[in-house]
C-alpha cells in the first residue's frame, strides 16, 4: 500500500520530533545532569516527555489519516 503525500509529510515530521526527543532527552540525562540543580532537571524531562508524546501523536494521526482516508 502506498502512502498519502500528506501522510508521509505528517509521517516524516512525527519521526523527526521523535528523534529530536530522544538526542534532547539524551543530552538531559546525560550533559545536563552536572550542570542545573535536580529541580530543574525534572522540569526538563517534562518538557522532553510531552514532546515525545507530541511527535507520537503525530505518527498516529498519519496512520488514521492512511487507514481512514474520509478524516
Amino acid at each position: 500500500m502506498l502512502l498519502q503525500p500528506n501522510v508521509k509529510k505528517i509521517l516524516f515530521t512525527g519521526s523527526v520530533f521523535l528523534a529530536a526527543a530522544v538526542l534532547i532527552g539524551a543530552f538531559g540525562a546525560h550533559g545536563l545532569k552536572n550542570i542545573v540543580t535536580p529541580e530543574k532537571l525534572v522540569t526538563f524531562e517534562t518538557g522532553v516527555r510531552y514532546h515525545f508524546y507530541h511527535g507520537f501523536g503525530l505518527v498516529l494521526v498519519a496512520m488514521a489519516q492512511q487507514l481512514f482516508p474520509g478524516i
